[in-house]
């Protein structure tokens, strides 16, 4: 019996050697085969990082030219905008200096006709018999009054028609 177990141990160690030859064999294509594997992956994965950064170039570009179209867009209205207000502030000054230019016509009209009243009682009361001489007087002192307000009327309405014109000139309206 020790002989057969000296075959049995002589057994095991020849099927262990057969054992690690052919893993050894095996070792050379699946290392082959690891390599290639390794080689592959990394390519898909290069490729893909490559076709992710060209659509994200793409992404990006797209969008810097859509954020400057918007940016151009918006200097325009401010643009626009501030054109538009001065228009504004100049259309604002023009009425505001006809408006006291009116006033003051207003003023002086009214001075006028307080002038025409107090001159008339002044010669109603000075003399009662010369009463139609008197009205005559105040008509006639009226009527160049009238001409004179029609006269500064049309001074001033002059005025803003020249500046409308120059105004229009200049915008190139």
């Amino acid at each position: 019996m020790p002989e057969n177990s000296t075959w049995a141990a002589t057994g095991w160690i020849v099927a262990a050697i057969g054992f690690f030859g052919i893993i050894l064999r095996l070792v050379g294509p699946w290392r082959k085969q690891i390599t290639e594997t390794e080689e592959r992956l990394r390519k898909e994965l290069a490729d893909a990082l490559t076709a992710e950064r060209a659509t994200n170039a793409a992404t990006l570009s797209s969008e810097r030219a859509a954020h400057a179209a918007e940016l151009r867009q918006h200097a325009l209205d401010r643009d626009e905008m501030g054109d538009r207000i001065d228009k504004l502030e100049r259309m604002l000054d023009r009425q505001q200096i006809r408006h006291n230019a009116e006033r003051s016509l207003d003023r002086h009209r009214l001075n006028n006709i307080n002038q025409c009243f107090d001159a008339l009682l002044l010669l109603l009361k000075a003399n009662p018999e010369k009463s139609a001489e008197a009205v005559a007087m105040i008509e006639d002192m009226r009527a160049k009054q009238l001409v004179a307000e029609a006269e500064e009327k049309a001074i001033i309405r002059a005025a803003e028609i020249a500046r409308d014109e120059g105004e229009n000139d200049h915008d190139g309206n």
